[in-house]
């Protein structure tokens, strides 16, 4: 992917990014986890969210999270 070509629909890069990762893990997760999973959050991490952007929580009460960060240059 060329990143210089990301579009942000006029949000900072970081922010967009954190969208994209939260639209692509749903979408694993609708598709990983079918009709196990009971409910699909995203997080506003202006409150402390200890890094987690989105989470699923499955009927067995499990949760899986995803923490995504956008890094233009290397870290």
């Amino acid at each position: 992917m060329d990143w210089n070509c990301f579009n942000t629909h006029g949000v900072d890069n970081d922010r967009a990014f954190e969208i994209m990762c939260n639209l692509l893990f749903k979408r694993w997760c609708k598709r990983t986890y079918k009709d196990s999973m009971t409910y699909f959050a995203t997080v506003n991490g202006s409150g402390g969210d200890g890094g987690v952007e989105a989470y699923a929580v499955l009927d067995d009460e499990s949760i899986v999270a995803v923490q995504s960060k956008w890094f233009r240059n290397t870290l």
